[in-house]
């Protein structure tokens, strides 16, 4: 009998998990055509497929199913950048492999690019990630900024403009490295140093 009871508890919580999923991506469509703020409750009834009551068993708002989407996304790619950025310890380095990665994304899945230009907040989770690399390449040399608030609007200024600019237009081969690179002089790098920043990228991607 325990046996039973358990099997039907697993295959309860991956159906769960399932119906959940499936409204986040709905969400992740939504929220993209839409924006944060003209969506209702119908809009990911509709999209997802899933009744009323189904719903809002999962979530009471669109606030709050916003913020399930922004963490959804982000959680993925930082996932995934973290895992491809394993080993780098320099500030630049970092700095740039994450940047040339969620452009990456961002031309790959217009979902995405779509979602995080008409999200402008969709960054602040990654805010913190970015004030310390921001921090430690000031420090290490690598940048030469006076204020880090304009640092940050910097960074997230033009890559939020980049999103939408892949949204209707095909970027060319090396696109996501020059818009990096333009990124890096803003904040100070040097010329050297961004030759340096690229060569060790492409040493890392090579796995040497």
């Amino acid at each position: 009998m325990p046996a039973k009871s358990n099997h039907r508890a697993i295959v309860g919580q991956r159906r769960r998990a399932a119906t959940e999923s499936r409204i986040l991506q709905a969400a992740i469509k939504v929220f993209a055509e839409l924006g944060a703020d003209v969506p209702v409750i119908d809009d990911f009834i509709r999209e997802s497929g899933v009744s009323r009551g189904t719903f809002y068993n999962y979530f009471k708002s669109t606030r709050e199913l916003l913020d399930a989407t922004i963490e959804t996304i982000l959680t993925a790619a930082n996932s995934h950048i973290e895992q491809a950025l394993a080993g780098l310890d320099g500030p630049a380095e970092r700095m740039a492999g994450a940047l040339v990665l969620y452009l990456s994304l961002a031309a790959a899945d217009r979902d995405f690019a779509r979602f995080m230009s008409k999200i402008p907040y969709a960054g602040v989770s990654a805010r913190r990630s970015l004030e310390t690399d921001l921090e430690h390449g000031r420090e290490a040399g690598d940048f030469n900024f006076r204020s880090r608030e304009i640092a940050d609007d910097l960074v997230l200024g033009t890559m939020q403009q980049s999103f939408r600019r892949v949204i209707d237009h095909k970027p060319a081969a090396g696109w996501a490295e020059e818009v990096a690179a333009a990124i890096l002089r803003g904040l100070g790098a040097s010329e050297q140093r961004i030759i340096e920043t690229y060569a060790k990228l492409s040493l890392h991607r090579a796995g040497v």
